[in-house]
């Protein structure tokens, strides 16, 4: 019996008890391998049982929970604007459901004596914390350490120093520093007077307007209760810098941690020997004898480029490798590393200024200010790059790697195809011998296909692409 083998193009002759004898063996290959390693454990009982396909499990609570939920024991786990369920899921309160904030007034722990177990085996019940053989002896003190906050009430007790921010379980940490309507889960991520707030379903960053001052495309809403104003927006709440498509009259200036129009931002907005300083609603250039918002110590200098005292290097040096000391003015300045000198990485050398300046920031990260137009984010790299390699093209248009311009795209044939219509207005061909080798497009230049190979089959006598 005679089997023609296509996938070598040659004929074999396999007669069919052979062919049964191989099946066995390979069989028996098969079951050897899942007798060594090939088969694994049974799965271990979950602790929560079977859960639904919408549901998994717990193993805290040991509860099937849903697949989308932020897990928890008590309500002081879950944000302001949320409560612990009985399925132990942190759940939004619904309009008007959620509870006025209660501030517990202070109370001595008494400890009720220990009763003996009566003859029915009904045992009193000790307060929490408290263990039978230390009832009595050991009293539990009140916890005296102040707290920023007492969840799930919104107004601070104790508030936290001017570089920190209280999260959601009273503690005082580093300040967030993510965008107006960017999401988060705590209070602390969104920075210094601003709020994580529920906005269109969504808990997403909200400013604060102790003013009744709100940026652009916003509007002030006073919570009431206590529990502050809030700048909420006026349409969709997107995630971008506070000043975009803000424009200010005459020489002030949109500052991106409020969105206003302000005379100055940062005291690099004024002239040398002034500084930007607040005043109430607005910020004002405040002329200061040297520059510096106050007097240097004795082993400082100000420096008016900065408006900040600083070392003075003739003492301490220079920490920067890519500075030297001043002798007569005691400040750092930067080496020009257009001459004979290397900047220290990661710093790169800015051809205009000759300073060795740090790498832009990665535009990739989430909370990254937006490249501007027309420069788009390099996905590759993380700069904010302009051409076709960042911006990409239109359809139907590549990316010239040489010019970064878009160009028509020029359609190339494949090696191999299944129709014509793969081979960008050729047809696609059956070569080898009897036409049973691979269908290929037929080509007159080397430029048409993919490869770069237009060659003559001997079978089908067609220039095909290989």
């Amino acid at each position: 019996m005679q089997r023609f083998s296509k996938e070598n193009g040659r004929l074999s002759t396999q007669p069919k008890r052979n062919r049964w004898f191989f099946r066995g063996i390979a069989l028996l290959m098969l079951w050897g391998i899942s007798f060594v390693g090939g088969c694994t454990d049974p799965k271990k009982p979950s602790v929560c049982g079977d859960c639904a396909e919408d549901e998994r499990c717990d193993t805290r609570t040991k509860k099937c929970i849903p697949l989308l939920c932020s897990p928890c024991q008590q309500s002081v786990e879950c944000n302001n604007n949320e409560f612990c369920n009985d399925k132990g899921c942190c759940q939004q309160y619904e309009e008007g459901q959620r509870p006025e904030p209660i501030v517990p007034e202070k109370q001595e722990i008494s400890i009720e004596p220990i009763s003996e177990p009566s003859s029915e085996g009904n045992i009193e019940l000790l307060p929490d914390g408290v263990q039978p053989e230390d009832a009595g002896e050991n009293i539990p003190e009140p916890i005296s350490e102040p707290t920023c906050a007492n969840p799930p009430c919104v107004c601070p007790a104790t508030p936290c120093p001017a570089d920190k921010c209280c999260n959601s379980q009273g503690a005082c940490v580093e300040c967030g520093n993510r965008l107006p309507c960017q999401a988060c889960q705590d209070d602390a991520e969104c920075g210094q007077g601003n709020r994580c707030f529920p906005v269109g379903g969504k808990s997403l960053c909200v400013l604060g307007c102790p003013d009744d001052m709100c940026p652009q495309n916003f509007q002030c809403l006073d919570l009431g209760a206590g529990s502050g104003k809030l700048c909420i927006p006026n349409g969709e709440c997107t995630a971008q810098p506070l000043c975009t498509g803000v424009t200010c009259s005459g020489t002030d200036k949109c500052c991106e941690d409020t969105g206003r129009c302000q005379p100055c931002c940062e005291s690099a907005d004024c002239a040398v020997g002034s500084i930007c300083k607040k005043q109430g609603n607005k910020n004002i250039c405040e002329t200061t004898p040297n520059g510096c918002p106050q007097a240097c110590a004795n082993n400082e200098v100000c420096d008016q480029q900065k408006r900040q005292c600083v070392e003075d290097c003739r003492s301490a040096g220079c920490k920067n490798p890519n500075e030297q000391c001043d002798g007569i003015t005691g400040l750092c300045n930067r080496k020009d590393c257009r001459s004979n000198f290397n900047c220290t990485a990661p710093d790169t050398c800015n051809p205009s200024t000759g300073n060795c300046d740090p790498p832009p920031p990665d535009c990739r990260q989430a909370g990254s200010t937006p490249c501007a137009a027309p420069s788009c984010c390099n996905q590759t790299n993380g700069k904010c790059e302009t051409g076709c390699q960042a911006c990409g093209c239109p359809t139907g248009q590549t990316c010239d790697a040489v010019t970064k311009a878009c160009k028509v795209a020029v359609c190339k044939r494949p090696n191999s195809c299944s129709s014509s219509s793969q081979c960008c207005g050729s047809s696609c061909v059956s070569t080898g011998v009897l036409g049973l080798g691979t269908k290929r497009c037929r080509c007159t230049s080397n430029s048409q296909c993919q490869s770069g190979n237009c060659e003559l089959d001997f079978f089908s006598l067609e220039d095909v692409c290989k």
